[in-house]
């Protein structure tokens, strides 16, 4: 890549801003957003893999667009790092969204926080197993599953909500798609559980254990424990062999276990809990290629810290 000078630069942000305030139709003065990206901290935002944070506005993308592009120049190392942190970015915001508008929050902060101790030699090794798996028919699995669970049973950016019999219906199906993605995304879960237990998981083949295995495994551990509650195990099983019926007289969703029966909040409770889960299982690859490249690049907060220590 040709080195660019600061020139080229202003002028190649002032271009960019340009066009995408065409493209947006935002009413915004052209040097003001200039003035939010000269003043945007991106080495704050390059791993802001929080529950907590706010998904970026568009004017906050556009500012870690641009200076993630301008930062490539110096170090064309730095290029797949930035830009693997930058692919991230779209999909770790829209499972921050969805676990925070359905009340989720607290059970995924464990697991956040225990990615975030991950040191670059452990992340390392994860992202040697993402990479293998990537290759695989079960992360095919997974991300087609994802992308129909979002476009279609969700359409794109809807919340769930159960109102009437037919979105119960809908409801089985969603929760059944959840799980689809979750047989074939736990060994994510279970490879990370064996890093964060100081194992090397490179010769494990957890795809083979089948989910149940893995479940009974992830339950044994405190940060994973609470992902796997979000199942409800009997409302799974009841699915997955068409054991379960709308019955439309009681306003029950009904098993073939007489003693096991949903009133329509009960289920709605239980689709809403699952679908962040899904979210999780499935971005979860990504969220730690986004932390190892962050990690790497030398900009994330954890690199910064052992830098100054």
């Amino acid at each position: 890549m040709d080195e660019q000078t600061p020139a080229d630069r202003l002028a190649f942000r002032e271009q960019t801003v340009k066009d995408w305030i065409r493209v947006t139709q935002r009413d915004l003065d052209v040097e003001e957003v200039l003035d939010y990206i000269l003043a945007y901290d991106l080495e704050a935002e390059l791993l802001d893999v929080s529950l907590f944070d706010d998904p970026m506005s568009g004017l906050e993308s556009l500012a870690f667009h641009i200076k993630s592009r301008e930062m490539m120049y110096p170090d064309d190392t730095q290029v797949p790092l930035l830009m693997t942190v930058a692919a991230a970015r779209p999909y770790l915001n829209m499972l921050f969204r969805d676990i925070e508008r359905y009340g989720e929050s607290e059970r995924y902060r464990p697991c956040i926080d225990a990615l975030n101790t991950l040191d670059l030699d452990q992340l390392d090794i994860l992202v040697a197993v993402i990479d293998e798996y990537w290759r695989t028919r079960e992360f095919l699995s997974v991300a087609q599953n994802h992308v129909t669970l979002t476009n279609e049973l969700l359409e794109g950016d809807e919340t769930f909500s159960l109102e009437n019999f037919s979105d119960a219906k809908k409801g089985i199906d969603i929760y059944k798609k959840c799980m689809d993605i979750c047989d074939s995304g736990f060994p994510s879960l279970q490879n990370m559980m064996y890093v964060l237990e100081e194992n090397d998981p490179r010769e494990k083949n957890f795809i083979s254990m089948g989910f149940g295995a893995i479940q009974n495994s992830l339950e044994d551990h405190e940060v994973f424990d609470p992902l796997v509650d979000a199942i409800d195990t009997d409302l799974r099983n009841a699915i997955s062999h068409g054991d379960i019926w709308v019955d439309n007289v009681e306003n029950t969703i009904e098993t073939n276990n007489p003693d096991k029966s949903y009133s329509l909040a009960e289920f709605e409770i239980a689709v809403t809990t699952v679908i962040p889960l899904a979210r999780f299982v499935a971005t979860l690859p990504t969220a730690i290629r986004a932390q190892w490249a962050a990690d790497k690049s030398g900009f994330s907060e954890h690199a910064m810290r052992k830098f100054v220590s």
